[in-house]
This record gives C-alpha cells, sequence and structure tokens, in this order.
C-alpha cells in the first residue's frame, strides 16, 4: 500500500493491516499530529476489543526533539496503544532527535538497516 496519515487510512482500514510502519512527529507540548487526530481519538475508545489489531506487525520511529519536555510522546503513546489493541511490534521503537549532532539520521539510520 501507498504511504498515507493515520486519518487518510483510518481505524476500519487499520483493522486490516497486517504490516504496518508509522513515522509519527509530535507538535505542540506533546500532541499528535494534525493529520492523525481524528483516527487517534477513536483509537482511544474505550470500547475498542483488546484483539482489534490482533493480525498486525508493525514498527513506529518518532520526529522529536529533546528541548521538549514531552520528546517523542506521540511516538510512544502510538506504539503503546497499538499494543494495547493487540498490534505486535516487529522491531523496536525508533525515537529520533532534531537536537542530534546527525539530526534524526543519528536513529533513523540504524533503525532502517536493522529493520
Amino acid at each position: 500500500s501507498d504511504p498515507c496519515s493515520l486519518d487518510e487510512l483510518g481505524l476500519a482500514a487499520l483493522s486490516t493491516l497486517r504490516f504496518a510502519v508509522f513515522v509519527v512527529s509530535t507538535t505542540g507540548q506533546g500532541d499528535p499530529p494534525v493529520n492523525m487526530r481524528k483516527t487517534w481519538q477513536d483509537m482511544l475508545a474505550a470500547s475498542l476489543p483488546e484483539t482489534l489489531l490482533a493480525d498486525l506487525k508493525f514498527a513506529v520511529f518518532g520526529l522529536g526533539d529533546t528541548r521538549y519536555r514531552e520528546f517523542n510522546y506521540a511516538a510512544r503513546k502510538l506504539h503503546a496503544r497499538l499494543k494495547r489493541l493487540g498490534g505486535d511490534p516487529f522491531f523496536r521503537i525508533g525515537l529520533g532527535d532534531d537536537q542530534h549532532d546527525f539530526g534524526f539520521e543519528q536513529e533513523l539510520d540504524p533503525w532502517t538497516e536493522g529493520m
């Protein structure tokens, strides 16, 4: 499937995927990006079954900045919620830091190579 935002995909389509790689920025004070907020709110519903994403193998890479207290908060929260809905991470979470001397690539390069 082609890359798209989480909101373009939606929760119903997400629940049918077998593999997904999420690249997530954090905005404001730990907020998810605008293009995932609708689906993120849907994912937080307490009524969702814990097996909703049982067929999903996933990986998450966060785009963050250690100058902010909520460093990579959206990526960490998404990773945790995907797991709570039954998803299985096939690779460790990657937490990119824009403040590193080499920028996001310091974490992204080994993350993608390891995958």
